[in-house]
């Protein structure tokens, strides 16, 4: 089970720039080299990451972590589809809506 955490040093928990996720699937890049591809994760698997696999983790599968009746409506909507965007442009994708607890937190 893998649960993307993001780095409080590096990144922030801003609910309109989730873009400390995208970071599991592009890998870091430093002068412009890929640091560890044979590490990367698809797109798909970096959702689950952050959403049903993060529930998991914290013992809330049962409320969180999908689209589901009954559960929580924790949501982000994008602009753009994160699977068929340029890989180097997914934390490009500016969000247009933020969703907790069925509340809105963030509108663009």
């Amino acid at each position: 089970m893998v649960f993307l955490q993001p780095s409080a040093l590096t990144t922030s928990l801003d609910p309109s720039n989730p873009s400390w996720a995208s970071r599991a699937w592009l890998r870091a890049r430093i002068h412009g080299k890929v640091w560890g591809a044979n590490q990367s994760i698809t797109v798909a698997e970096a959702i689950r990451c952050g959403t049903i696999n993060g529930a998991h983790c914290l013992f809330m599968e049962n409320d969180l972590g999908s689209i589901t009746a009954g559960m929580l409506a924790d949501f982000v909507l994008f602009a753009e589809d994160p699977h068929t965007t340029d890989p180097d442009r997914i934390k490009e994708i500016r969000v247009v809506r933020t969703v907790v607890g069925g509340n809105t937190v963030h509108e663009a």
